[in-house]
């Protein structure tokens, strides 16, 4: 009874890669598929200089396993090595552990494996850093409509972001341009945004979305600014079971409304004396007609207070 018990607590002490170590792949026969590859790491032969000129890209090779066997096989010398979506890599110094593979072997007497690596498909890049418009998976490509040169508060900005697959250790545009890195979209995934803002130093959050990609990878929000800060910070993560730390984000400088709104004055004339001038001007010609008016009244009752009747009715026989 104590050896047995003995014996189990030895077993629990031993290294857990050594109960998880797989048997090494038989010499194959003929052509076949790793389709559910992990890459372990890249090999190198240990030759001379002069030598590895002359093996070329033979002398680096692939150490990967699937579920049931460790594999571990030089390049071919005209092995193909691409991403999911078509683009060529370029060297085996772009793999990185873990990686996930379809790997295409052949049989090649002159290699000692007695076999070469003659395609390799990557289907999923390891998990890299989360930083500027990269995800671990994704690519997060920001725009807003309008595209304002500043934004203030008390208006409505609607973000749109297009996500797509992460096939490569590269993610952010400045690599490749204006371009995305793909044309595989990430559709009908699940997102989560916040945006916060610090306040007396105490960063208080002010909103969260919970979004999924159309079948384009888009999803589009609102949001309209409470007051001006340069302390606004929007993340963004995947939804479900989100590696901890997989997380992108931007910050937002906004102002006040009241400085794109406020009106410009104008030193170069005044509204008010333009404006006064017609007015100044019709009130003279009234004064004038009504002063004439009751001048040439006065000017008839006097002359009418004078005349004789025979005077009077000579006028008004000749009106």
């Amino acid at each position: 009874m104590l050896r047995r018990l003995l014996l189990i607590f030895c077993l629990a002490l031993m290294p857990t890669t050594a109960a998880l170590a797989l048997p090494t792949a038989p010499v194959p026969t003929g052509p076949f598929n790793v389709s559910s590859a992990e890459l372990d790491k890249v090999t190198s032969s240990n030759v001379k200089p002069t030598e590895l000129k002359k093996q070329g890209i033979l002398a680096n090779g692939l150490s990967f396993h699937d579920d049931r066997l460790q594999y571990e096989y030089p390049l071919c010398d005209a092995v193909q090595m691409v991403e999911v979506d078509g683009r060529q890599i370029p060297d085996t110094t772009a793999f990185l552990e873990k990686d996930s593979l379809v790997v295409s072997v052949r049989p090649n007497a002159a290699t000692p494996a007695k076999a070469c690596i003659s395609r390799v498909v990557r289907q999923k890049i390891s998990r890299g850093a989360s930083q500027g418009e990269c995800l671990q998976d994704y690519q997060v490509i920001k725009d807003v409509d309008g595209e304002p040169a500043k934004y203030v508060t008390k208006y409505e900005y609607f973000y749109n972001l297009s996500i797509y697959n992460r096939p490569t250790l590269e993610c952010d545009r400045k690599v490749y341009g204006s371009a995305p890195i793909t044309t595989t979209v990430a559709a009908g995934k699940p997102f989560i945004i916040t945006l916060t803002r610090e306040s007396f130093g105490e960063t208080k959050e002010l909103m969260r979305w919970a979004l999924t990609t159309n079948g384009a990878g888009k999803v589009r929000f609102g949001y309209t600014f409470g007051a001006p800060s340069d302390t606004y910070k929007f993340e963004i993560k995947p939804g479900g079971n989100a590696v901890a730390g997989d997380v992108i984000g931007w910050t937002q400088k906004v102002e006040s409304d009241s400085a794109s709104v406020a009106p410009v004055a104008d030193t170069k004339k005044s509204p008010t004396s333009l404006s006064a001038a017609p007015i100044i001007g019709v009130l003279v010609f009234v004064l004038l007609v009504a002063g004439a008016a009751e001048y040439w009244h006065w000017v008839r009752k006097k002359r009418e207070k004078l005349e004789t009747p025979e005077q009077e009715y000579q006028r008004v026989q000749k009106l």
